[in-house]
This record gives C-alpha cells, structure tokens and sequence, in this order.
C-alpha cells in the first residue's frame, strides 16, 4: 500500500468515526508557498493529510482535554521557526539532569515542530512532529516529567496507532528501550562530579554553551556532533584549561577546514589495513613521517587553523582536535599530546590520541568517559 493509500484508507476511517470532525484540507500550492518562503518541507505523510484530509479538527480524545488535532501554524513567528533545527535528539528525563533549563528551553522553543495535540490541564501532554533536524518525521511524545522519542513513528503510524488504543503502550515501550538513558546520566553526573573538584583546584571552565548554539553551528558547517560532546559543552563546561591541560570551546573550530570530510579510517578493515605497531616505539620514526605511504590522497593543507598544535595534525579531516596536553618549556623534551575526536565513520565519537611518536587509536568510546578516566 503507497502512502497515498494509506492516507486515503485512513480518511475512511475517520469519516465513520462520530466524534471526528474534520476542517478543510489546505492546497497544496499555499503549503508550498509557505515552505519555499520559510526554508522548511514537511514529512510527506503530514504534507498529504493536510491536503487530502484536513488541516485540524476533532479527533477521538487521548485523554479528556486532549482531543483537538491543531491546524497547521499561520503566524509568521512560528513558521519561521520551523526552519530551525529541532534541538533535541534522544529521550530526556528532566528530572534525572543536574541542570534541566537548558534542556526544557531547548524542548519548547518551537524550532523544528509543529505541535500536533496537546493537554494543558493533565501533566501538559503534547505530541510534536519534528519537521527540521537529525530526527524529522518523527513524532515526540512531551509531558512535564519530559520529552520521549518516538523512535521511527512517523505522523501517520501515530495516528493509526491513536485510532487503534495502542498508543500509550506504544509509548510505554519506548520508555522501556530508553533505560539506557540512566546509565548515560551516571556518566554524565561523574564527569561533572571530575570537572567540578577540578574547578577547587585552580582549572578554569568557560561556562556551558546553550544547544540551540550548537545546533547552530552544526547546521553551519554542515556536521553532527557527537551527543556525550554535545552533553559536556551543554551541561557542564565549553572546554577549559588546567596547567598544560586544556579543552578547547567548540567556538575554536569555526574556521577549521575538512570537517565534513570523511575521517581517513571509516572502517575496522581500514583500521587494520595499517600496522600501528612500529610507530610504538620512540625510537623509530613517527607514523606521521609515514602517512603519505598509508593515505597518498590526503596532503597537508597550506593554511592550518591554529588549534592544531602540529601542522601534520590537519590531515585528519572528519575530527576535531577537543583536546590537548603541552608539556612545559623546560622539558628536557617538549612533547604534544593532541586527543581527536572523530565525526563520522565507524567510529563516530571516538576519542583518539596522537603525539610526537604515537598515534593510538579507540583510546576511549565516547568523550565523556574521556573526561571521566583523563581528569585524575
């Protein structure tokens, strides 16, 4: 059955339902108007309800003051809006953040939804579609303790899935799936826990940076972050130094070039088409006087964005270096220690670390549990 069909079955359906009344349907050059002067496209499925079956009405009730299916937005503030990137990307339990305001802003600012229903007068239940961003298409299911993903459920499986009675066990599952959002958490409050008695100890920590900036920028440079990074520069610190420790604020890449580039090993297979072996021992020579032989494609640009600490650095397009350790000036050696973090491929997220001899890579999963083990 093609989505039209789909759509068209469903409008049966609702005309034999009593309490289902229905407005009009929009044209479809006013939403195409609409889209092309606010720079946003709306999921097909919504774009075909409202336009073969009704652009809001009365629907059977999803609890007692929740029953009215919301005409699509005409103020032009909202429209603009949707344009915006929808800043949320997984499940949030307000409850379980050490700083919630950020997250519940960035959950009601209007950027990247439409609001579908919604019930004021019972825990503010609303059910949003995401139009712009990592999860369009999706609906989102918010109410006061805070936001649940939807994950895969499109517009019309919402819908369908309301008119059967399924949609709160629905719901229920999807909450069941995202328990691994507690372990998460735990991660997150121990690297806070880490940046904090380091903050007693003389390290200073720029303040958080707000989501909406950081889907901003992603939007700019045409890039997605990975979320434990976005969750540290979020809630808990945009870089910050600490002797010759120091963890650049996401502002530091804005002229970086490559970062859409793919990272040079975007596979375990072309991970192990190069033996880091030799490159372990100081002695021999680094594996940067050897990366022409393994990657002959890529060269060293003229002009290196000066967060590089060393110009062979900039080869590794598709990461950003987050992180650095400077030995002093009166080391008997002076020694560069650059932890990467890649942005695509395999290994997405991914804290690597490269020096003078060294390259190693897989260092750590994810760059919370780098903040996590690094902060001693």
């Amino acid at each position: 059955m093609t989505l039209e069909e789909r759509i068209l079955a469903l409008k049966k359906k609702l005309n034999r339902k009593r309490n289902c009344k229905l407005n009009p349907p929009m044209s479809p050059e006013e939403l195409q108007v609409l889209e092309k002067k606010y720079d946003f496209i709306l999921p097909e499925d919504f774009r075909l309800f409202l336009t073969l079956v009704g652009n809001g009405g009365t629907l059977p009730p999803i609890t007692d003051d929740c029953d009215q299916l919301l005409p699509f937005p005409q103020e032009p503030g909202e429209l603009e809006r949707l344009g915006r990137p929808f800043a949320v990307e997984d499940t949030l339990v307000w409850a379980q953040s050490p700083d919630p305001e950020p997250q519940m802003e960035a959950a009601y600012n209007g950027n990247g939804f439409v609001t579908l229903m919604e019930d004021e007068c019972c825990g503010n239940d609303t059910y949003l579609l995401v139009v712009t961003g990592p999860c369009r298409g999706e609906v989102w299911y918010r109410a006061e303790p805070g936001i649940v993903r939807l994950k895969d459920c499109s517009f019309l499986d919402w819908l369908e899935l309301h008119l059967a009675k399924k949609l709160q066990k629905f719901i229920r599952k999807q909450l069941k799936a995202n328990q691994s959002a507690t372990e998460k958490m735990d991660l997150i409050l121990a690297a806070r826990e880490k940046v904090e008695r380091h903050r007693k100890r003389g390290a200073n920590w720029n303040p958080p940076m707000s989501l909406n900036e950081v889907r901003d920028f992603e939007y700019r440079h045409g890039i997605t972050l990975p979320k434990e990074y976005v969750q540290f520069i979020t809630q808990i610190a945009n870089g910050g130094k600490y002797g010759t420790w120091v963890i650049y604020p996401l502002q530091a890449f804005e002229d970086m070039p490559g970062l859409t580039e793919p990272f040079p090993f975007q596979t375990e297979e072309d991970l192990a088409k190069v033996s880091m072996k030799p490159y372990y021992n100081p002695i021999n020579p680094s594996f940067w006087d050897s990366w022409g032989k393994h990657f002959p494609d890529i060269t060293t640009p003229e002009q290196v964005h000066k967060t590089w600490l060393k110009k062979e650095y900039s080869v590794l397009c598709g990461a950003l270096p987050v992180a650095a350790l400077i030995e002093p000036q009166n080391t008997p050696k002076k020694f560069f220690t650059q932890e990467i973090m890649v942005l695509n491929g395999v290994f997405q997220g991914e804290i690597w670390s490269v020096d003078s001899q060294l390259y190693i890579p897989n260092l750590f999963s994810n760059f919370l549990s780098y903040i996590r083990v690094s902060l001693v």
